[in-house]
């Protein structure tokens, strides 16, 4: 069984908007339905568990009313997004064998991302996608620059992420106890000493952050 956990529950601060980012609207659609009918498309996809910001479960019930309800579960997500995906792994069925952590807020995921990063975890236990960093990149302190880094082995992470569902378990539970809070959970599983294999992420898989993040999604989805 392969479970999908969706974290939504962010507010997007940097959008400068009341209405928290998935529920944008992106040609016609809101961000999460862009989501949310990308995964339910994907038979190896049993079940679609989605986090909704505090005090906008019954909003996002409302857009998918009578849809997906075979596989779509909501739930109202925790104050960060490590805390949500732990409680989401403790209401998961023992039946689970592999979890896919995808950001709410990368609406032009594809299908054949989704079932290649899928593929890695099975695999090699645990999988993500990166991309290659075209730029320089500096560490830089109080101001100082200290150390220029070789772009040769930077690689900028995206979503989805697939684990067995024992390795993720265990990594939270390791972050739990010796409380790490970390961006991603790909993260929690290095720090537990699992490998993680990386391929090639995909360009139009952006992050919605700011409003003109949306204006380059739409010229994705018009090309």
């Amino acid at each position: 069984m392969i479970t999908a956990i969706i974290p939504g529950a962010g507010t997007g601060q940097r959008m400068d908007s009341p209405t928290p980012k998935i529920f944008l609207e992106l040609r016609g659609k809101t961000i999460i339905e862009h989501v949310i009918e990308t995964f339910a498309s994907i038979d190896e996809i049993n079940n679609i568990l989605l986090a909704a910001p505090a005090g906008w479960k019954a909003r996002a019930t409302e857009i998918f009313a009578g849809r997906f309800s075979e596989k779509l579960k909501i739930i109202e997500g925790e104050a960060t997004r490590q805390d949500t995906i732990f409680t989401a792994l403790q209401t998961l069925p023992k039946e689970t064998k592999m979890i896919v952590v995808h950001d709410a807020a990368r609406p032009l995921v594809s299908k054949e991302l989704i079932k290649e990063v899928i593929a890695g975890a099975k695999e090699h236990g645990a999988c993500i996608p990166t991309l290659p960093c075209e730029e320089t990149v500096k560490r830089v302190r109080s101001g100082h620059v200290v150390e220029t880094l070789s772009r040769d082995e930077i690689h900028i992470v995206q979503t989805p992420q697939a684990f067995y569902f024992e390795a993720i378990v265990e990594a939270h539970n390791h972050a739990r106890e010796r409380k790490w809070r970390v961006t991603d959970d790909a993260t929690l599983v290095e720090r537990s000493g699992r490998p993680v294999a990386a391929i090639p992420g995909d360009i139009k898989n952006i992050k919605i952050t700011r409003q003109s993040d949306i204006k380059f999604a739409e010229l994705f989805l018009d090309t």
